[in-house]
């Protein structure tokens, strides 16, 4: 796996997809401080302040932030002021984040010439 660190792999709004499964607890029985095990250690440090800032926003419910960290792909779905009014329509239903504790991250890049994808879950 070539990971390109220096061109941006990891700038939310561009390549790194993040899937945060918030709803669901995780499949392995894991300590949060061995869920980023996986994450290669020179990139390691940026994908846990990334996921950090991404509960923050949860748990402030700052919507237009999450939209800014999302990648193309997922943006594209719906533009920014929509998101966010689906988002504060979600909250009613389910209510806010108040805790993550991220348990298991995945792999998910797809080959060498594709962006680097993390998949985090854990228990809300």
């Amino acid at each position: 796996m070539r990971i390109d660190f220096d061109c941006g792999v990891f700038k939310w709004s561009a390549s790194l997809t993040a899937i945060m499964i918030l709803t669901l607890p995780a499949i392995a029985q894991r300590r949060d401080d061995q869920a980023f095990e996986v994450v290669p250690a020179q990139h390691r440090g940026s994908l846990v302040q990334s996921t950090l800032e991404f509960i923050e926003c949860e748990k402030t419910k700052q919507y237009g932030k999450l939209y800014e960290m999302l990648d193309d792909q997922e943006a594209s779905r719906a533009n920014k002021e929509d998101y966010v009014a689906a988002r504060v329509k979600a909250e009613t239903k389910r209510g806010a984040l108040r805790e993550f504790a991220p348990q298991l991250v995945m792999d998910l890049t797809l080959n060498d010439s594709a962006p680097v994808t993390y998949e985090v879950t854990g228990k809300a």
